[in-house]
């Protein structure tokens, strides 16, 4: 019997980025490893996991490649060692996600080796669909969709964070132009950052930037009403063209994955990073 599952995602320990973002998660929780180097010991398991879970026959929606970082800056040679388990094992997937903060657009090289595999998308965070307020925000120096990879791109998600800084008033007008002028934008998730109780820049960056729900309700409303987006399925809406989702939720809601798991540091885990048994999985799912 197959079972199938959300997502499983790969999260590399090497914490460099090219972005600042002032409401990281990887800095809010403590997550950030230090570490500037990089090693092929990291991944030494990730294919028994995977030959492990092909064997129980159990599959997932979607490979992620995530980091507390920028995932591109591995070397070439350890990026093509994840591809090729990745492709040896793809039957498990139904498709394959890159979260990226722009800068893989930058490297044609390995670039060119997410882009050639089957139902791929690249994940990246906004602020704000002017590109020189987003560098402003997120401290990053070199645009992204100007590169010859951005517009090669077969299939893009942004993810846009519902802040102040956002603008808002016109939103729906501006969300319409930008995914009309990148057509490979074929996926779009409005954030409602979250935040932990824990006393940190991040936590007093998102609480003095979140918009409220009655904003966030009007945004919504703009979408529905005067551009035609459409109920499609739970927090789902559908652009007019039918090219484009649009998904609105909230980032950091645990209750999202409880089908999702995680890979990192050579083992399989759940969301509350707890070690998970192959075997538990498999019983999981039948019941």
């Amino acid at each position: 019997m197959s079972v199938e599952l959300g997502n499983l995602t790969l999260i590399t320990t090497r914490n460099i980025c090219n972005k600042n973002c002032p409401f990281c998660i990887a800095k809010s929780a403590g997550k950030v490893y230090n570490k500037a180097t990089a090693n092929i010991e990291e991944f030494r398991d990730f294919e028994n996991i995977l030959q492990k879970l092909d064997k129980k026959n159990i599959r997932f929606n979607r490979f992620v490649l995530s980091g507390n970082g920028e995932p591109s800056f591995y070397e070439y040679e350890h990026i093509l060692t994840i591809c090729k388990v990745y492709k040896k094992h793809i039957n498990i997937f139904n498709g394959v996600r890159i979260h990226t903060s722009g800068n893989i657009f930058f490297d044609e090289r390995k670039f060119n080796l997410f882009n050639e595999l089957e139902n791929v998308e690249f994940d990246i965070l906004r602020v704000s669909l002017d590109s020189k307020r987003d560098m402003q925000i997120l401290e990053y120096d070199k645009d992204y969709t100007k590169t010859k990879s951005f517009k090669m791109a077969k299939n893009i998600k942004i993810d846009i964070a519902l802040t102040n800084i956002l603008e808002h008033e016109n939103f729906a007008e501006e969300l319409k132009k930008y995914i009309d002028k990148y057509p490979n934008i074929k996926n779009v998730r409005l954030k409602e950052l979250l935040c932990g109780k824990e006393d940190t820049p991040q936590t007093k960056w998102i609480n003095d930037h979140r918009l409220d729900k009655k904003t966030i309700n009007s945004i919504l409303n703009s979408l529905l009403i005067d551009y035609k987006f459409k109920y499609k399925c739970g927090e789902k809406f559908v652009y007019e063209n039918d090219k484009n989702n649009l998904i609105y939720g909230a980032s950091g809601n645990f209750k999202y994955y409880n089908n999702d798991f995680i890979i990192s540091n050579n083992r399989l885990m759940n969301y509350d990073e707890e070690n998970v048994n192959i075997e538990d999985i498999y019983r999981l799912c039948e019941n």
